[in-house]
């Protein structure tokens, strides 16, 4: 039987990488403690985005044995609740206590309060440099304002509707901001 440490070209020898250009072993290079520090911070970030899961959620998954159990076992509480380096969707949020705020909020709002919301989102990005034109997507918005799906679409048809605000594109590339006066 043929194992995994046996040079390719004898089965026979243990393969320590000799005679591929000599270049240093992923090991090496030390790469394996960034990568786990790097799938940290992801799961730390998507953790953050969805402040309506429940601990008894992140139990289950944990006793379930997810492929990212044994990463969530070492994050500490601190970890989830420090303001620094936040990222949201991709554009820094201006007050990560705002948005946290906005989004236990918006989850217990309904109709036009939930519009509300949705348009405080919308004003923020048409003044944010970082926005082209204010255009935003869906999903960045959902990552703002929280709750279902079906919830920001009923929103956002009854805000397009009201000719508050504007949309272009389809399906995926679909974007929204509010209209310009």
């Amino acid at each position: 039987m043929k194992h995994e440490t046996d040079s390719p070209s004898t089965g026979s020898r243990p393969f320590n990488g000799a005679g591929l250009g000599d270049k240093p072993s992923v090991s090496a290079l030390g790469l394996d403690p960034l990568v786990a520090e790097t799938e940290r911070h992801v799961l730390i970030c998507a953790l953050r985005q969805h402040p309506s899961w429940t601990l008894g959620e992140l139990l289950d998954y944990l006793a379930q044995g997810g492929e990212r159990a044994e990463t969530l076992r070492a994050v500490r509480l601190e970890e989830l609740i420090s303001q620094e380096g936040v990222v949201v969707a991709g554009i820094r949020a201006h007050n990560k206590g705002l948005v946290q705020e906005r989004l236990e909020a918006a989850r217990q709002a309904t109709g036009e309060l939930f519009d509300d919301f949705v348009r405080e989102v919308l004003d923020e990005a048409m003044s944010d440099p970082e926005v082209e034109h204010g255009w935003i997507d869906g999903r960045f918005l959902r990552d703002q304002v929280g709750g279902p799906r079906w919830k920001l679409q009923a929103s956002l048809t009854r805000l397009v509707d009201a000719g508050q605000v504007e949309r272009k594109g389809k399906t995926s590339s679909t974007r929204y901001r509010r209209r310009l006066s």
